[in-house]
């Protein structure tokens, strides 16, 4: 079978961290249906100049900035998300001033031409208020209001920041990737 293309997003789900040095994190949880994923990660190059010509070069990579956008983020998930209370009887968000973002993990599938599948987890991040543009209906036609999270990873203190899978390239791939923050494999040792 040849190699698929991406074709869908799926599946969004965080995951709290409870402690960065044990690698632990809540149960993940699927907070939306996906319309959007946008990743992007800050790079910078840098080059040594010697007698008049490029002698070395370094890449270096920095935070990574993920955009999802959602059919809704429900108050509960954006309490968790954005460290805000949710009282569940009345179905209030509470914003108070001093509300601080945990750190969580960020997990999703991305679905592909061949029917295979890529997964990705973010390990340490955090978001910042949702994003959201409301319009009125006009002529009948109604736009439906979806919000667009915003979130910064970086890396761990054991230096990991995320880990892709790729059912196309895996002979065994580990199962339930988005049931549990899947951590990446062990580094072979030499």
């Amino acid at each position: 079978m040849p190699k698929g293309h991406v074709i869908n997003v799926k599946n969004p789900c965080y995951a709290t961290m409870t402690s960065e040095e044990e690698k632990a994190y809540g149960t993940p949880v699927v907070f939306s249906k996906a319309m959007n994923v946008k990743v992007d990660t800050e790079t910078s190059t840098e080059t040594l100049d010697g007698d008049g010509a490029d002698v070395d070069s370094y890449t270096g990579t920095g935070k990574t900035t993920i955009e999802f956008q959602v059919n809704d983020v429900p108050l509960k998930d954006q309490g968790a998300l954005l460290g805000h209370r949710f009282d569940k009887t009345t179905g209030a968000l509470v914003i108070e001033a001093g509300d601080k973002a945990p750190y969580v993990a960020l997990g999703w599938a991305l679905e592909k031409s061949n029917g295979k599948m890529q997964y990705r987890w973010y390990y340490k991040g955090k978001f910042e208020e949702i994003s959201e543009d409301v319009k009125q209906i006009e002529g009948g036609k109604a736009t439906f209001a979806t919000p667009t999270l915003k979130g910064t990873f970086t890396h761990r203190t054991d230096g990991i920041k995320g880990c892709k899978w790729d059912e196309d390239e895996a002979t065994t791939l580990p199962e339930d990737i988005l049931k549990t923050v899947t951590e990446p494999p062990a580094k072979p040792s030499v």
